[in-house]
C-alpha cells in the first residue's frame, strides 16, 4: 500500500539582496541559454508559484524579464478584484 501524499509546505519568499549580481556571470564553459524562448505554459507555472507565495514583488520582476513572459502571465491591472493580487 502506498503512503499517502503530503502537501510540501508552502514557505515564505526569500530574502533577495538585490544588491548582489555575483549569480548574473555566465561560466566561459557554458553557452548563455535563452531564457525568454521558455514556453509560455512553463512561464505560467512559475508565475503561479510565486503567486502561491505570496510574493508579488518577485511576480512583478518576473513578468518585467521579457514581453514574451509578460505576454504568458496574468496583468494585475487588468481585474482589481483578483485575490492574488
Amino acid at each position: 500500500m502506498a503512503a499517502p501524499a503530503t502537501e510540501a509546505p508552502v514557505l515564505p519568499p526569500a530574502k533577495r539582496n538585490k544588491a548582489d549580481t555575483s549569480l548574473l556571470h555566465t561560466s566561459a564553459a557554458l553557452p548563455a541559454a535563452d531564457w525568454s524562448a521558455l514556453l509560455p505554459d512553463l512561464v505560467r507555472r512559475v508565475a503561479d508559484s510565486l503567486l502561491a507565495t505570496n510574493d508579488l514583488d518577485c511576480y512583478m520582476d518576473f513578468r518585467a524579464v521579457c514581453s514574451g513572459w509578460r505576454a504568458a502571465t496574468d496583468d494585475p491591472r487588468s481585474d482589481p478584484s483578483d485575490p492574488r493580487f
